[in-house]
């Protein structure tokens, strides 16, 4: 569910009404699956999505934010650099497979 809904407002309410169960039996429940709370895991699960679209696709880095549920681009450029210590576009350019087109 939350990797299907990365660009929505995703908090535990949410995702607890979506599950069916009271919060703190999901928060209880992500601190023994995840070993830290809902909310960091969401973060983790962002910043993945955001990092393989930064390497995968041509996508402007504006729209990644947005899918991705960050608020702004300066925003998801925080996460990012406080993961790698590099810019989302820096990012991009290192670790971006080099095309094996031949034009």
């Amino acid at each position: 569910y939350i990797r299907n809904h990365l660009y929505a407002k995703l908090d535990i309410a949410s995702l607890a009404r979506h599950a069916g169960c009271p919060k703190y039996k999901l928060q209880a429940s992500a601190m023994r699956a995840f070993g830290h709370p809902f909310a960091d895991e969401i973060r983790k699960i962002r910043l993945a999505a955001a990092k393989e679209l930064l390497t995968e696709t041509d996508t402007p880095i504006t729209e990644i934010a947005e899918s991705c549920g960050y608020t702004s681009m300066s925003h998801l450029a925080m996460r990012i650099r406080e993961d790698t210590g590099l810019t989302p576009l820096a990012f991009r350019r290192r670790y971006r497979p080099l095309s094996t087109d031949s034009r």
